[in-house]
């Protein structure tokens, strides 16, 4: 579904600095440094103080996350919209509030956004670093490229 010309769309990254869960974080640096055209290009440390906010702000919002998944390879990038976001495993969660709980509350509080969006890059939790900021590992570094690729041809961007 394409988006009407005026339309607000924000990409928001959420990670922490910990390992390859800096991933949704690199992305938004990634997609600002080639200015993709959004409205707002955010990062969001803790979903449930920083996301939940903006949500409702924006006609469409895209989020791009850590995920884990036991059947896919580490860089692999996959795409949910709506409520399929809200199965998601997402690798990051804060004080017992992921990224599905975070949904879930907006949407009972009637904050979601219209359009909603997931780009989840898996990664292999056991991998995450204990010192923050640390490189990714060559995996996920390339996931970035591939989805900067993805959302240059997303049909809400174009």
């Amino acid at each position: 579904m394409s988006l009407e010309s005026s339309a607000t769309i924000a990409l928001i990254g959420i990670g922490s600095p910990y390992g390859d869960d800096q991933v949704g974080w690199r992305v938004v640096e990634a997609a600002q440094a080639q200015q993709l055209s959004v409205t707002a290009a955010v990062c969001c440390l803790v979903p449930m103080v920083d996301l939940l906010p903006l949500l409702a702000r924006y006609d469409a919002v895209i989020l791009v996350d850590a995920v884990a998944a036991e059947n896919l390879p580490v860089g692999t990038v996959q795409c949910w919209s709506g409520t399929a976001i809200r199965q998601v495993n997402s690798v990051y969660s804060s004080h017992g509030f992921s990224l599905a709980n975070v949904l879930a509350l907006a949407d009972s509080l009637g904050q979601l956004p219209r359009l909603l969006k997931l780009y989840g890059i898996v990664i292999n939790p056991e991998h995450l670093a204990t010192l923050p900021y640390l490189p990714l590992t060559p995996d996920i570094e390339a996931a970035i490229n591939t989805t900067l690729t993805l959302l240059k041809q997303d049909e809400w961007l174009k």
